[in-house]
């Protein structure tokens, strides 16, 4: 046989071989397909369907690194154990493919998932408390309707799983300054994973700094309330009602009031009359700001009978004029009375018919303007919120038994519920009127604690006259908005995509900033003439940051809003219009 010959059934041969075993390989191009890859998928089952959009791989751990794109988009595996878990691959609607790459890219692997496009699992989790001060001890739940084997939870977001149990309760500990995004994972009962989205941030902040105010240092306090945000009202046992300048700590105006006897509440209505409850005196008084503040008594007989006050302990106020309604807290009857504005009376009620009973020793009472009343209701232990209309039984929309002692301060209202808790030097943010938010441990016993925003804390302490403001560092560190907003800029300028979309809400507005590179470097350039921030709103949980941006003749302020209701990755950051 000629070698001309020879060779032309060798590249023959070659071509058959070349034609059967296929043209290319799994990422386009060579000649070579990987018939087998060390990549071994644990959960989900290959070719497997699943309910919902999004699903958590479980890889085995035979290789060095692991990595999946799906859609377009890449997702890191992280090491736990024996396996790596790559958590929350996104899915479309009907049959998705998988590719994993592992090894330095040097192995892959595609896999077949269908999924039913259901949204998102039904998983999410609560904790009894959300922050805390040099330390935070809180009791996680993971709450789902799936059927789960078992529960996996990574306190700290470093996508490690720490702790896995069968039951959905987990204990967590954090000592370290920083906010913390715990994730809960459960394996159901065919293997499949699913995990929670990142929604709920925990914060550990650095102990607030403590302030006596000289201004305000020879007030003994019985009560205090905030108006509209704008002014604080403080009723003192000299018989003074002092309105407050919040922004100052200053004494705007002096309102004295007459035949006070052992007053223990006063309540501020819409129109800034101001109501007392004369306890000693089983009256109720009203000073009305119109007749600058001539003082007139509204209710005025003791007594167990319709109308007949026993030791008036609190009263709110729900709206304006003389068709207003004044409910009055009548402890020794142990009993809420409702009367008009002109004291007439309406109607009572006791909470005997809610499940946790009737008022038994109530001792302090707040509400605003046709919202539930909530109460503290020493006989039960508990802190309860009612709701009552004329000719209806009285319901209860929340009750706080568990997490507070027996002994509990006048509570106020700023935004949240703010409960001191003289048995455990603390004070209390209840969201919701149930919710504990957050827990603030003081040194001395707090009898009233009065906040507009949850940052900074006037505190009058049982037997000590003047007031004292707690003010707490709104943020741990590397999470104050203003950072959030740098971080989001500085991931914009280095084409970051990943870590960007972490800060936002609305994933689509990443996806248009980095849809066109035209789009993406205009961004670029934009972001990277910011010449000075500033920050112009200051709530509990929402911001705005304001980046001021000149080019050459283009002069602009961009707006960063931001809600960190959810967590860091529920910053909402949008051009402000």
């Amino acid at each position: 046989m000629k070698l001309k010959q020879f060779y032309r059934y060798v590249f023959g041969f070659l071509l058959l071989v070349f034609v059967f075993t296929g043209c290319g390989s799994n990422n386009g191009g060579g000649v070579f397909v990987q018939t087998s890859s060390k990549i071994k998928l644990l959960s989900p089952q290959e070719k497997s369907t699943i309910d919902y959009n999004y699903v958590t791989l479980e890889v085995k751990d035979n290789v060095a690194d692991v990595k999946a794109k799906v859609n377009g988009v890449e997702y890191i595996g992280v090491k736990n154990k024996s396996s790596f878990l790559i958590y929350n691959v996104a899915l479309k609607k009907g049959k998705n493919i998988i590719e994993l790459i592992a090894d330095n890219s040097s192995e892959e692997h595609n896999v077949t998932i269908s999924s039913e496009g259901k949204g998102y699992p039904p998983i999410s989790i609560n904790t009894d408390k959300r922050e805390g001060f040099e330390k935070l001890d809180t009791t996680l739940t993971v709450q789902t309707k799936l059927n789960v084997s078992k529960y996996l939870l990574d306190s700290d977001n470093d996508g490690v799983i720490d702790e896995d149990k069968t039951n959905n309760s987990f204990t967590l500990k954090y000592t370290k300054e920083g906010r913390y995004f715990p994730t809960a994972t459960v394996k159901i009962s065919d293997g499949t994973l699913y995990s929670t989205q990142q929604n709920l941030s925990l914060d550990v902040k650095a102990k607030p700094t403590v302030k006596a105010l000289s201004d305000l240092s020879g007030l003994s306090v019985i009560d205090m309330q905030t108006y509209n945000h704008e002014k604080y009202y403080v009723f003192a046992k000299d018989n003074n009602v002092y309105k407050i300048d919040p922004k100052t700590n200053k004494i705007i105006q002096t309102i004295p009031v007459v035949g006070v006897n052992n007053a223990d509440g006063f309540f501020v209505d819409i129109e800034e009359n101001i109501f007392i409850a004369n306890t000693g005196a089983n009256q109720i008084l009203k000073l009305s700001k119109a007749d600058n503040y001539q003082q007139s008594i509204l209710v005025n007989k003791a007594g167990s009978g319709d109308g007949e006050l026993n030791q008036p302990k609190d009263l709110v106020v729900d709206s304006n004029h003389d068709n207003g309604r004044v409910y009055v807290l009548d402890a020794g009857n142990n009993r809420v009375q409702v009367f008009d504005g002109l004291g007439k009376y309406l109607y009572a009620f006791d909470g005997s018919t809610t499940p946790t009973g009737k008022l038994k020793n109530p001792t302090s009472m707040i509400g605003y303007f046709g919202q539930p009343l909530t109460i503290v209701d020493s006989g039960n232990g508990a802190i309860r919120t009612l709701q009552c209309s004329q000719g209806q039984k009285e319901h209860e929309v929340s009750v706080i038994k568990d997490g507070i002692s027996s002994n509990i301060g006048q509570i106020t209202m700023g935004g949240n519920l703010i409960v001191p808790d003289k048995g455990a030097k603390k004070i209390l943010f209840f969201q919701n009127n149930y919710w504990l938010k957050k827990s603030l441990g003081v040194d001395k016993v707090p009898n009233i604690a009065l906040s507009n925003d949850g940052l900074t804390i006037l505190v009058a302490n049982e037997g000590e006259s003047g007031l004292k403001k707690y003010k707490i560092k709104e943020d741990p560190k590397g999470a104050e908005p203003m950072d959030v907003a740098k971080k989001f800029v500085k991931y914009i300028i280095n084409k970051n995509k990943i870590d960007a979309k972490e800060l936002l809400i609305n994933e689509d507005e990443i996806n248009i900033i980095f849809s066109d590179n035209n789009i993406t470097q205009n961004y670029i350039t934009f972001f990277k003439h910011i010449s000075s921030w500033k920050e112009t709103i200051n709530f509990e949980t929402t911001h705005t940051i304001i980046a001021h941006i000149k080019i050459k003749d283009v002069d602009i302020d961009y707006a960063f809003i931001l809600d960190k209701e959810h967590g860091v990755n529920s910053w909402l950051i949008r051009k402000f219009d």
